[in-house]
């Protein structure tokens, strides 16, 4: 018994012996790092300003830095939508401007329509770009949106009457009609809106701003005064439009792809010339509205249910209407069932058309029921001047086919249409003649690598760019309203373009900037070297 007591401490000793040497052999220490072939961390330098200003500069071994130093702020963001909360706080921790930063901005409002359907981060540092308190912003949040994105979009949407969530919502695909559906259902809700505004743009997820409220608006002034932008051109005639086969794709200089000699299925309506071009715009209040009531603008929206990429020819169609007056020439429905228009003497009492007249006495109106349809209703409850005083009742066709149309009085259209015409032909603020010009998107498109621009640092996506950090130079260098596209799988192109944009929000200001404002550690951005 006494040897047992005096060998036990050495079995204790022993074990625990035994026990760290498998430890040991378990989880060996960590062998001596190899030396690494980039920088260290703390090379960063001050996060994100002075990799940013670098970038801008174009400096050769920037990207490389921006692969590793890549530290979005998007939780931060996120953070602050997750619970709805004190509006004022939001706005603050949102970092919205909160005040109209000169005189000029403030008597100049613009309407923004946003589609947005993911990437939660990327659309608040978009919104915040481009939110000052006097313009206005439909959100069109996609139907097949998280539930925990449509909340957090409309607890942010909560703290600001000038922002406000669309009145419907779709599945919106990429191209199509469904997206010539949400930008029209905004359409609406923006003119029904108390605010008012001069003009509206249209945006994407995808989309990120390179000039301030203030150079927009100036770029308006400059050569746009109430003057829509629709960039795009007449079909060339060796190429034949389609509605079924690959998707046309279209570029800034007006190159268009598509299979030969196929023909629309239906004759555009009204005799319309199709036009194509880019799916984004800058058009005037005067110019939407015509578009909600107008009845050859309706009569091409339904056409266009049956042809590809409709978003990419229905606003510059419309924009390109020349002037002239309907009466003076004829115009014939697609399906051949409209009659020709001719100028009569008894046109101040009745409409004399192929299916006849309809004498209703001169300013009198027949029953609603019989005449305005539920788009027009909607307009009228939405306050547009639609229909105005009418003395003209018309109908188009015959039979079960005839459809009923308002016109103006005489006196009441421009005074090229005479008393025997019926109504103008041209848009208001119509661009017949305007082409590609008009720099909306800065774009960096597959096929004009080496000609345009320098080939894409990102990676491309259905023949167009997504940015990448070593694109900064060049989008920056761009006359162009808006970069497209970017994405949060590099969202330090984001996060460089907000904080350039914002600083030079600030310098053009000329209100004090309020702290929340500013972004941190700005005073580390090269200013000089990035505007």
């Amino acid at each position: 018994m006494s040897q047992l007591r005096a060998t036990k401490p050495g079995l204790l000793v022993c074990t625990a012996v035994c026990v760290c040497v498998f430890l040991y052999l378990r989880d060996p220490p960590p062998e001596e790092p190899e030396e690494s072939t980039y920088p260290s961390a703390v090379e960063c330098g001050f996060y994100p300003d002075e990799l940013c200003s670098a970038l801008f500069e174009g400096k050769e071994a920037a990207p490389q830095i921006a692969t590793f130093c890549n530290n979005p702020h998007g939780s931060q963001i996120l953070a602050h939508l997750r619970t709805p909360g004190n509006c004022s706080r939001i706005s603050q921790e949102v970092q919205l401007i909160t005040r109209p930063l000169s005189a000029e901005e403030g008597n100049f409002s613009l309407a923004y329509i946003v589609t947005t359907h993911k990437d939660l981060a990327m659309f608040v540092q978009l919104l915040r770009s481009i939110y000052v308190p006097q313009n206005l912003y439909c959100i069109h949040v996609d139907k097949k949106a998280p539930k925990k994105y449509k909340s957090a979009v409309q607890t942010l949407v909560n703290c600001f009457e000038n922002i406000f969530v669309s009145s419907k919502r779709g599945r919106v695909a990429h191209t199509g009609f469904t997206r010539l559906q949400a930008d029209l259902t905004c359409m609406r809700d923006l003119v029904r809106s108390k605010f008012q505004w001069n003009y509206v743009l249209n945006l994407c997820g995808h989309d990120f701003p390179i000039k301030t409220n203030k150079e927009i608006i100036r770029y308006i002034r400059s050569k746009w005064t109430d003057k829509n932008i629709t960039p795009g051109v007449m079909q060339p005639p060796h190429v034949a439009s389609e509605t079924n086969g690959s998707r046309l794709e279209f570029t800034p200089e007006g190159s268009i792809y598509g299979s030969p000699n196929r023909r629309f299925k239906d004759e555009p309506p009204h005799n319309l010339t199709i036009y194509f071009g880019s799916a984004y715009y800058v058009l005037t209040r005067k110019f939407v509205e015509f578009v909600l009531t107008d009845i050859r603008a309706k009569d091409l929206l339904q056409w266009s249910r049956n042809i590809q990429s409709p978003e990419q020819h229905y606003w510059v169609t419309l924009n390109r209407l020349k002037e002239g007056c309907y009466g003076e020439t004829q115009h014939h429905h697609a399906k051949g069932t409209l009659g020709a228009l001719r100028k009569l003497p008894g046109m101040e009492t009745g409409m004399k058309t192929k299916a006849g007249t309809q004498d209703l006495g001169h300013g009198r109106r027949p029953p609603p029921k019989r005449s305005l349809s539920a788009d027009d209703k909607q307009a009228l409850a939405a306050g547009l001047d639609f229909p105005p005083p009418f003395s003209h009742y018309h109908i188009w066709g015959g039979g079960s086919t005839a459809r009923k149309s308002w016109h103006p009085r005489a006196e009441q259209l421009p005074a090229r249409c005479n008393a025997r015409s019926v109504s103008p032909l041209d848009a208001p603020g119509a661009t017949p003649d305007a082409g590609w010009e008009g720099d909306i998107r800065a774009i960096k498109w597959r096929n004009e690598e080496g000609s345009v621009h320098d080939g894409c640092k990102g990676r491309y996506v259905h023949e167009s760019c997504v940015y990448g950090p070593g694109d900064l130079p060049w989008i920056i260098r761009s006359p162009s309203l808006f970069a497209s596209k970017v994405d949060s799988t590099d969202p330090l192109v984001v996060t460089c373009l907000e904080r350039r944009h914002r600083l030079q929000a600030l310098r053009q200001a000329e209100v004090p900037a309020e702290p929340h404002w500013r972004f941190q550690q700005e005073s580390h951005f090269n200013t000089t070297r990035s505007r």
